[in-house]
C-alpha cells in the first residue's frame, strides 16, 4: 500500500478509506479491467461480423490488453491474491466459455467451422490454453512477444476447426 499511495500521491489513510486492504484494492482493479474488456468484447460481438472475424477481433483486443500487462500478473495474482484469482477464473469459466461456445456454434451454423468436433470440449481447451499461455511458469517463452503468442495460438486453434469456407475467410482476414 506504501508504493501505491506514493504512486498516486495520496496518503495511505486515504487509500484505506476506499479499500479495506490490499486485496480489496487488487479486486477492484481486476473487476474494473474485466468490465472494460467485457465492454470491448460486447462491441465486437454486436458488430455483426462473421465468427472467424469475431475471433480475430477479440484476439486483437486481447493482444492490446496483454501488452500492457506484466508478464507475471496471472502467476502473482494466483500466488498473492488467491480469492481474486478465483473470481477471475469464475469469470473465465462463465462468460468467456459462453462466448466461445456461441462462436463455435455460430461458426458451424454459418458454415465456417467443421461439424465433426465437440463444441463443449473444444471450448474448454481453447479457454484454458488462452489463460495458461501467459503463465511464465508453465510456458516460459523467453523473448516471444504477446502478439506472436496470440497469433500462433489462434492459428493453431482455427486451423483445427475451420472448413474450406472458413479457411478462405481466415486467409482473407489474417492479421
Amino acid at each position: 500500500m506504501d508504493d501505491i499511495s506514493k504512486e498516486l500521491s495520496v496518503s495511505k489513510k486515504t487509500l484505506y478509506t476506499e479499500f479495506e486492504d490490499k486485496n480489496s484494492l487488487v479486486e477492484s482493479v481486476v473487476t474494473g479491467e474485466l468490465s472494460r474488456i467485457d465492454s470491448v468484447i460486447d462491441d465486437i460481438l454486436e458488430s455483426g461480423v462473421n465468427p472467424v472475424q469475431q475471433v480475430f477481433n477479440i484476439s486483437k483486443a486481447m493482444i492490446e490488453t496483454r501488452k500492457q500487462e506484466n508478464p507475471s500478473f496471472m502467476h502473482d495474482l494466483r500466488k498473492y491474491h488467491p480469492s481474486v484469482f478465483d473470481k477471475l477464473m469464475a469469470h473465465r469459466d462463465n462468460r468467456s466459455y459462453k462466448i466461445v461456445v456461441n462462436n463455435l456454434r455460430s461458426g458451424q451454423e454459418q458454415g465456417f467451422y467443421r461439424l465433426d468436433f465437440d463444441v463443449e470440449i473444444i471450448s474448454h481447451i481453447y479457454i484454458n490454453t488462452c489463460y495458461e499461455l501467459f503463465n511464465p511458469v508453465e510456458y516460459p517463452m523467453g523473448n516471444k512477444s504477446v502478439e506472436e503468442l496470440y497469433k500462433q495460438h489462434l492459428t493453431y486453434h482455427l486451423k483445427g476447426i475451420l472448413n474450406t469456407k472458413g479457411l478462405e475467410e481466415f486467409n482473407k482476414t489474417i492479421w
